[in-house]
């Protein structure tokens, strides 16, 4: 791959085709990340 392609790549946004609304993705994201906090304090308090 030449530096061209790879810059080219670099640039271009992730896309993942979904037929969920743009506030669904969010709250799923928000509710990940809580849940992941969760296990990282469980995992540290351990």
């Amino acid at each position: 791959m030449d530096r061209r392609t790879a810059a080219k790549n670099r640039s271009l946004a992730l896309t993942t085709p979904t037929d969920l609304g743009s506030n669904a993705t969010k709250d799923i994201a928000a509710a990940l990340t809580a849940f992941l906090a969760d296990i990282f304090v469980a995992a540290a308090s351990c």
